[in-house]
């Protein structure tokens, strides 16, 4: 069933969590193929870290990648899908989601501050 999500980005589920008091980290976990950085509703959820200055993880089923002493292979393609991020190309399986998160990313950081701000 498709999910009704609010009006606007700030009324979202994602940014009422990452406004709570017990928010402190997010942990954003990544697929073999760097999947979410395809889709808008997670670049959405990263620029609404990044524009609160919470400290972002970046996880694989191996582990959190940025907390280990070395790089894993899925450390080194995470870092690699991070540094070739292209915002504007994301999707969103509701085209309406997708408009109003371009408006959001542009109104925020654009799409070149979101691609500054993940590398």
């Amino acid at each position: 069933p498709e999910v009704s999500l609010p009006d606007t980005i700030e009324d979202s589920p994602f940014a009422q969590a990452l406004n709570h008091d017990s928010c402190e980290r997010v942990l954003f976990v990544m697929d073999d193929d760097n999947s979410p950085l395809e889709r808008m509703w997670c670049l959405c959820e990263l620029v609404l870290a990044v524009d609160r200055r919470i400290p972002i993880d970046f996880a694989t089923p191996a582990g959190v990648v940025n907390r280990q002493a070395s790089l894993t292979k899925e450390g080194k393609s995470i870092i690699e899908g991070l540094r070739h991020v292209q915002p504007e190309k994301a999707e969103a399986t509701v085209p309406q989601d997708k408009k109003m998160i371009e408006k959001f990313i542009e109104e925020h950081m654009g799409f070149d501050g979101v691609r500054q701000r993940v590398r």
